[in-house]
């Protein structure tokens, strides 16, 4: 029986339409997610990088979050990485972001369709 790994990170928050600060929890996530895909897998990767969305109210946001070993060992050890840790970002290219997708998230047509797109990009990366 083959066992399973994570290849996705995905963090909802429906109370709200305000973007907390979303990147620690993914890194922490994509972190505990490496472990244990450490764990299951010989031989143990190196680093991976483990793709993200996160959906506050109707509007996703896409990551790409590096985990490598030097991460893992800071963190164990309570030290800082000597490496940074460098998320990217993708807000989906809606028009008007800034005010009508931020309220609205998905509910227009043409914006659900950008929005897809990225969806379909991001599942290539899995």
């Amino acid at each position: 029986m083959e066992k399973s790994r994570y290849t996705l990170m995905v963090r909802e928050d429906k109370r709200s339409t305000v973007v907390g600060e979303p990147i620690p929890p993914l890194i922490a996530a994509s972190t505990a997610a490496f472990v244990e895909n450490i764990r299951l897998r010989r031989p143990p990767l190196a680093q991976q990088t483990i793709p993200a969305i996160t959906i506050v109210g109707q509007r996703p946001i896409f990551y790409k979050v590096p985990v490598t070993q030097a991460l893992v060992s800071a963190l164990i050890t309570a030290e800082y990485s000597a490496e940074p840790t460098v998320t990217q970002s993708l807000v989906p290219p809606v028009l008007d972001e800034e005010a009508y997708y931020m309220i609205h998230g998905m509910n227009p047509l043409e914006d659900r369709r950008i929005v897809f797109q990225c969806l379909e990009t991001m599942r290539k990366l899995l």
